[in-house]
């Protein structure tokens, strides 16, 4: 009679403590993928922020830089082929160089729009920062 009411308190005890380490398990499994998700987050951040800081540093390429010398180019000889009088030939070419020069200006100026006084600010960035901080 002794051990069959042992037996019963070892089987309480043993349904108390399987009830505990269920909560336990549940609880764990759903840190686990609250940690999965954080870290999953933290990379696509950490991949966001190296695509940015690299994008500081990168510029026009190199064939590109070429193509506008080339439009440049054929924009003269174009100007050159006219049979035009001599004023009208100077203002036509005139006008078409300073557009040409200043797109070219402009194009060297926005190379890199992370930097120079003609770059995008941070601004931004900070604003954001500054809203999720508050949250």
């Amino acid at each position: 009679m002794i051990y069959g009411l042992l037996l019963g308190l070892l089987a309480v005890a043993t349904y108390q403590n399987h009830t505990d380490v269920e909560k336990a398990v549940a609880g764990e499994a759903s840190s686990k993928a609250l940690h999965d998700v954080a870290l999953r987050q933290f990379n696509e951040f950490f991949e966001d922020r190296r695509l940015r800081i690299y994008s500081v540093t990168a510029g026009i390429p190199v064939i590109m830089w070429y193509t506008v010398a080339v439009g440049a180019l054929l924009n003269m000889v174009l100007i050159w082929l006219f049979d035009l009088r001599l004023g009208t030939h100077l203002l036509l070419g005139g006008l078409i160089s300073f557009f040409t020069g200043t797109m070219i200006s402009l194009i060297v100026l926005m190379d890199n729009p992370f930097r120079g006084e003609v770059g995008v600010s941070p601004q931004a960035f900070e604003l954001i920062y500054q809203q999720m901080m508050t949250e």
